[in-house]
């Protein structure tokens, strides 16, 4: 069965590129487009990977994490960090707060597929 990760970013341009980037290798896909929306996503499919732009309107994609670890039925789902932020507080706060990785837009694809490799097993 094909791993199941979900696309959190409120650009659809970059949901398009993460969504070609990714279909190819067989993985079934889904996309949220707010933490709101990533939330429900989460709890009604239990991906095998979150792939969270950090900003986003309504919850940014910290606190949509933070609110993942809280749900006993979500803590345990490994959370990739996207984000067009570079700086040394955001990459910290996301290893502080225990992500898997963060990458930083413009993607380098062939990091990002090594680090999914890694986390789905595939």
């Amino acid at each position: 069965m094909a791993a199941r990760i979900l696309l959190v970013d409120d650009n659809t341009t970059n949901l398009q590129v993460l969504f070609q980037a990714l279909a190819p290798e067989g993985y079934e896909l889904l996309v949220a487009q707010s933490g709101e929306q990533a939330l429900s996503t989460v709890a009604e499919t239990t991906p095998d990977l979150v792939l969270l732009d950090i900003k986003m309107p309504g919850i940014d994609g910290f606190e949509t994490f933070r609110r993942m670890r809280a749900d006993e039925s979500t803590a345990g789902i490994p959370v990739v960090f996207l984000s067009a932020h570079a700086n040394v507080e955001s990459i910290a706060e996301a290893d502080a707060i225990g992500a898997e990785g963060y990458f930083t837009k413009p993607f380098q694809f062939d990091e990002i597929m090594a680090k999914v490799k890694e986390i789905v097993g595939e």
